[in-house]
């Protein structure tokens, strides 16, 4: 795929961006480029690749672990319950505001 000076035109026009007329040009050169870059990178064969389980995985030879689910801090639910002037179902009831 490759976009023309007319496409880049349109594409701003939408965008409403303001693109000048000698930056049209320079544009379309890296919109290009990067239109041949995913190509080039769709035409690689990948059928006996596995999928990288962590981005570091090629590159260390321990897997990395995440770090447990422990909570740090302390729970104090139960004191802004008791000090909110009205609730239901452990929900904060306010007024009414027109």
């Amino acid at each position: 795929m490759s976009l023309t000076v007319l496409d880049i035109e349109s594409i701003a026009n939408l965008s409403y961006l303001y693109i000048d007329k000698n930056q049209v040009y320079d544009i379309l050169e890296k919109i290009n480029a990067i239109f041949y870059l995913i190509k080039s990178i769709k035409s690689i064969d990948t059928t006996n690749i596995e999928p990288l389980y962590y981005p570091t995985s090629l590159i260390q030879e321990k897997m990395l672990f995440l770090r447990e689910d422990i909570t740090t801090q302390n729970n104090y639910f139960e004191n802004y319950q008791n000090l909110a002037p009205i609730i239901h179902d452990n929900l904060y009831i306010v007024p009414k505001i027109f």
